[in-house]
């Protein structure tokens, strides 16, 4: 294959796509072929750009600046979502293939996807076509961005594509259907393992700005997973839960259209591109009147029942969350720049303090809250506040997330013991690790070869420095912490004008020590800054503890519908 098939495809999987859309009112059945061989297309247009850039095919512009000669062939692969142009090819391929294997068999949500894969497709034969050629050939390429030479590269976008991807699908299966709860399921421990893996992905780089730095790619993430959320506290058949799956497009979207088109400041500036705008803020605007429309639809000519006030708490957190962190994401759309961490810590604090007993008593699957849930948290909450006091904390914030966190953990002993409570129990062991950063302590200090520092009550050492003066330079100072051994450096990218910082780092299961080398020079003295930071494991291991409970909760579901089936035969027989 060359490259022309690769442009082909992608117009033909824009043609196939219109013809999709254009005849869904009249037979659902092409329609429906047309789309899924769009898909399929567009697919292969991805296909084409891998082997273009495994087969370092400089004469693309993209693999011109994204590949080089000395790349290993994971890397090359993994270059095709390193830019602009790639990554979006790579979305839509994952997005086009997602929604049309769902295989709505109404003209309504068929058409959604066809008119979704044109837009795609459109865009990105239009304004950020991977396939563009060079007049002259280069020699050799350019590479992608260095920071981007992490083993996280391989996975972590694809998976975040697939969660947003998979986050459609609710939308356009029927209410409750087993796909779209599975795909709702499927999305949101996608998201969660995606969401981890870049955070310590930026913790190991501090570059990135530590492993949460309220980045408008980590929200958008983070606004799906709360609806996600919210969603799953709601119930899969009613109104309101269907709603939240329709905005879901909007925010899947919005922030495609965000992070990929220079509107905001970001560490994934990499990957974006203005002209990308004008297929992705219709397509946004688009889904957004959808949603209205269906809303509006769905709560006329019907006599809604209210539910209990205690059964909208837990959803009503949510999506206020998500709503807080979305208008913190696209403000500074308008005049007045990016909007400080501090406008989420404050915003968001009174929820999570809300959210964390809550959690424990407003369960899915619990009915009612029972007097000895209220007993459990009583205590945890006793327990929490007393252990966050005797640990040294002072200041009122870790006081009352200690208190939290400890209430609701302990309101979880109270059955049913399931995958949802797994899940809740894994976001209490997250918050356990937010909550140890907020007693990080950081410190920086001058030392020399051989001579010792102490921060946070942990002695560092400098054993050596070099310095390499080849292209990269690299300067490389290894550390002794508390016995253990580890290692930082800078590196120099002169040809692309890039200073980066490697971090080491010394893990426990209770601290972790950043050594972070500032400068360095021959003479052997070298500034370092150190970060000690408490029960940052917890963060891993609580994103682990809520995949897992999202993936048993799915099953157990499942289960439940089965049992309930049989015993409507037998009453029937």
């Amino acid at each position: 294959m060359t490259p022309n098939v690769g442009s082909i495809t992608l117009w033909a999987a824009f043609g196939l796509a219109l013809a999709g859309t254009a005849i869904a009112h009249r037979s659902i059945r092409v329609s429906r072929g047309l789309v899924r061989l769009a898909a399929a297309a567009t697919t292969l247009s991805a296909l084409v750009l891998s082997i273009s850039a495994l087969g370092e095919d400089y004469y693309l512009a993209y693999i011109a600046d994204n590949v080089r000669s000395d790349d290993e062939w994971p890397f090359r692969l993994a270059s095709i979502w390193a830019g602009a142009e790639g990554s979006l090819l790579v979305f839509s391929a994952i997005v086009a293939v997602t929604i049309s294997a769902s295989a709505p068999s109404r003209s309504g949500p068929l058409m959604a996807v066809g008119a979704t894969i044109t837009v795609l497709t459109a865009t990105s034969a239009l304004a950020s076509n991977p396939f563009a050629r060079l007049d002259i050939t280069p020699l050799d390429g350019a590479g992608s961005t260095p920071i981007l030479d992490h083993p996280a590269m391989l996975v972590h976008p694809p998976l975040l594509y697939l969660g947003m991807a998979l986050a459609l699908v609710p939308a356009l299966a029927p209410a409750g259907s087993r796909v779209g709860v599975v795909s709702a399921r499927a999305s949101f421990t996608l998201l969660t393992a995606a969401l981890a893996l870049g955070a310590a992905w930026a913790y190991v780089e501090l570059g990135w700005g530590g492993w949460w730095a309220w980045d408008p790619v980590e929200n958008v993430a983070l606004v799906c997973w709360l609806l996600l959320a919210a969603s799953f506290h709601i119930g899969p058949r009613s109104g309101a839960a269907q709603v939240t799956h329709l905005a879901l497009w909007s925010a899947v979207f919005a922030g495609a259209a965000l992070t990929r088109t220079s509107l905001r400041t970001s560490v994934h500036a990499f990957a974006d591109a203005t002209a990308i705008g004008w297929g992705l803020w219709p397509l946004t605007a688009a889904a957004v009147a959808a949603a209205i429309v269906a809303a509006w639809r769905r709560g006329t000519g019907r006599r809604l029942t209210p539910p209990k006030l205690w059964r909208t708490l837990a959803p009503g957190a949510l999506v206020a969350s998500a709503v807080i962190v979305a208008v913190g994401t696209y403000r500074p759309l308008m005049p007045g720049g990016a909007t400080a961490g501090w406008f989420y810590a404050r915003t968001l604090y009174p929820m999570l303090v809300f959210a964390l007993p809550a959690m424990g008593l407003l369960r899915p699957g619990v009915s009612r809250p029972s007097t000895r849930s209220f007993v459990f948290l009583a205590a945890g909450f006793t327990a929490g506040l007393t252990t966050a006091a005797m640990t040294g904390a002072t200041e009122l914030p870790q006081l009352v997330l200690a208190a939290g966190v400890g209430a609701g953990s302990a309101s979880l002993l109270d059955p049913p013991w399931n995958g949802r409570t797994i899940a809740h129990a894994g976001v209490f062991v997250v918050v356990i690790g937010i909550l140890g950063a907020t007693a990080s302590t950081t410190a920086t200090r001058t030392v020399e070869t051989g001579s010792t520092t102490s921060v946070a009550g942990h002695v560092v050492r400098l054993d050596s420095v070099q310095v390499v003066e080849t292209e990269p330079v690299r300067v490389e100072a290894w550390f002794d912490v508390d016995g253990r051994a580890t290692s930082s450096s800078i590196v120099q990218y002169p040809a692309r004008g890039i200073r980066l910082t490697e971090t080491g780092t010394v893990t426990t299961i209770w601290t972790d020590v950043q050594v972070v080398l500032r400068t360095a020079d021959n003479s052997g003295t070298a500034v370092v800054m150190v970060n000690v930071q408490p029960l940052t494991s917890a963060v891993w291991i609580g994103s682990a503890i809520v995949g897992l409970g999202a993936v048993m909760s799915t099953r157990q579901r499942h289960r439940d519908r089965n049992h309930a089936a049989g015993n409507r035969s037998q009453q029937t027989v």
